[in-house]
């Protein structure tokens, strides 16, 4: 299942985004159809803000904590959100397009149509969380982890997941077979029902302890 795409009207309004998300979580309003472009908001502590249609382009968001916010509708374009917690926040229909994730966290949130294209995802974890629809395309997600997710709807494409971790979160009709898994960390329990290529049953076949005679 293809990921849908955030809904972002084409007139976008601009200003600081400072004084927008100060005043926003000072009169507990949500934001609404802005654009912020070349601007650093780094930090920060984001409590139960609501972002709606908005684009962040080559905005730094990095080390901030945003917690039990709701993202809707939502492009995130050539951002630096390193090192960044999100906890307990509903992530619907947002795409981030060459970002930076390295380092963050995504605990107890909600991926609903995500689509994470072309990001830097090194060790970043996503558990506890319900994946409704995650898509990650041509990702660099090493030693990226996943821990006790309910997964109805996660595909890989072109990724590196090289040497990344996934604990009570089952990867059955996820398709593996373009990625990189080498040193892939998994039970056979998450693993049953994955699709892989050859090459890659050949390598994950340690995990069951067998060995392929030539």
């Amino acid at each position: 299942m293809k990921s849908q795409l955030p809904n972002i009207v084409s007139q976008l309004k601009q200003g600081s985004i400072q004084e927008i998300f100060a005043t926003a979580i000072k009169h507990e309003e949500s934001i609404e159809n802005y654009y912020f472009e070349q601007t650093t908001y780094e930090k920060e502590q984001i409590e139960k803000l609501d972002i709606r249609g908005c684009h962040f382009k080559n905005v730094s968001l990095l080390q901030s904590k945003w917690n039990g916010c709701y993202l809707l509708d939502v492009y995130f374009e050539n951002c630096d959100i390193a090192n960044t917690q999100f906890q307990n926040c509903l992530i619907k229909r947002v795409h981030f397009k060459n970002c930076k994730l390295l380092g963050s966290t995504f605990d107890e949130c909600i991926f609903d149509h995500v689509f994470i294209d072309t990001c830097a995802f090194q060790y970043t974890s996503i558990s506890e969380s319900k994946i409704k629809t995650l898509e990650i395309d041509e990702t660099n997600a090493k030693e990226a982890s996943f821990y006790q997710n309910t997964i109805q709807h996660l595909q890989f494409n072109h990724t590196d997941l090289t040497l990344s971790e996934f604990h009570h979160s089952s990867l059955n009709q996820v398709d593996l077979s373009t990625s990189r898994i080498d040193g892939f960390k998994i039970t056979t329990f998450d693993l049953k029902g994955a699709i892989v290529s050859p090459l890659q049953a050949i390598d994950l076949s340690k995990l069951l302890g067998i060995q392929i005679k030539e």
